[in-house]
């Protein structure tokens, strides 16, 4: 289970952990590491003062201003809300457009007609939940993902992935050691023979939720079989399959439609090859805003929010040009939460002295 290195969980949890025990071992961690931790206030601006930066934040009654001599911000990749593009004809549509943040409770979907578009985590998490409400689902996307079943050949994922053998034939742009540098680069076709093997390990267990060769199932699950290799979606587009998903697109109750949306008619989603999914309800799980940085200098702001793709820093966690400041949590992956531990235990090593940062210029080629 994920957890802070240094600080086990004072009870055994799940072997996927359910919110609550998160809660708690989050809690145990604060006390445990006496942090002043203040929760429903929001940051207002951070100014510079020579010596560091004055944080001036609020709980809606009260302002604080306090003075830091470094600030880590770590409010997260996807606070921004989502994307919700307003697609043609949405005026004349006679149903709902919603995202998967508009979901309180799943009646939601209750006698709803619903399409969910989109492939990423939660697309396919709230088509298997639309599923358990409605009699069938329509999920729409344009490319599919390949996602990681809980279990491989009948066994846990983890003995495949969260191995050290996992690590070591990941592909990097840099190997902690020489002879990780060598399989890379002097049997690199044993790399990639490897990749294909777990590809068409993938690829058996889902077509293979198509029981007794039912070929209307088959063509099903072709539409979200993924063409593409299997290690690049590892590094940031994957997910966990969720429980049923594929047997749900096996036995129809999820449709899959391998396409675009175009526009809305007065009853259904228009798609690029022409055709129209007749729905009540539109949810758009097409990806989250770029994040924003309200509370910095416009100066800095500026910098933070350039880049179409998304925030660039050095090792994801500097840059070279705003001084005092750090970001923490903006490498997503896979296996965010040690990604993230990684980085900090980094990033504190340089604030102890450490580490020496290389120049600017050299910083900002890095990025």
């Amino acid at each position: 289970q994920d957890r802070i290195s240094d600080i086990p969980w004072p009870f055994k949890p799940d072997l996927h952990p359910t919110s609550r025990q998160i809660r708690e071992y989050l809690n145990q961690a604060v006390a445990d590491l006496q942090l002043d931790v203040r929760r429903n206030h929001e940051v207002r601006e951070i100014v510079e003062n020579g010596e560091g930066w004055v944080l001036t934040y609020d709980n809606g009654e009260t302002e604080h201003n306090e003075a830091f001599e470094f600030i880590v911000v770590a409010s997260g990749q996807y606070t921004e809300g989502k994307h919700k593009p307003r697609l043609s004809g949405q005026e004349i549509f006679k149903g709902e457009v919603i995202t998967e943040r508009d979901v309180g409770d799943l009646d939601i979907f209750d006698n709803k007609r619903t399409v969910i578009v989109g492939f990423g985590k939660s697309a396919v998490d709230m088509a298997t939940f639309a599923v358990q409400r409605v009699k069938q689902v329509h999920h729409v996307f344009r490319t599919p993902r390949w996602m990681v079943p809980f279990r491989i050949l009948g066994f846990s994922y983890t003995k495949f992935l969260f191995c050290r053998m996992g690590t070591i034939i990941m592909p990097s742009w840099a190997y902690p050691t020489s002879f990780e540098r060598w399989l890379h680069e002097k049997l690199r076709f044993l790399i990639s023979a490897i990749w294909k093997l777990l590809k068409v390990i993938f690829s058996g267990y889902i077509k293979s939720r198509a029981r007794f060769f039912d070929k209307a199932a088959l063509k099903r699950l072709r539409a979200v079989l993924p063409d593409h290799d299997i290690v690049g979606d590892l590094r940031s587009a994957s997910c966990m399959a969720p429980e049923n998903y594929f047997e749900n697109v096996a036995t129809g109750k999820i449709l899959p439609y391998h396409s675009e949306m175009v526009g809305l008619t007065e009853t259904g989603l228009l798609l690029k090859d022409g055709r129209t999914v007749e729905c009540d309800q539109v949810m758009l799980c097409v990806g989250s805003k770029t994040p924003a940085f309200p509370f910095l200098p416009d100066k800095y702001r500026r910098i933070m929010e350039a880049e179409n793709d998304g925030i660039q820093l050095y090792r994801h966690l500097l840059h070279p040009r705003i001084p005092n400041l750090a970001f923490a949590g903006f490498n997503h992956c896979f296996m965010h939460v040690p990604a993230v531990e990684v980085a900090t235990i980094w990033l504190s090593a340089w604030l102890e002295g450490e580490l020496r940062l290389p120049p600017a210029d050299e910083m900002e080629q890095s990025m």
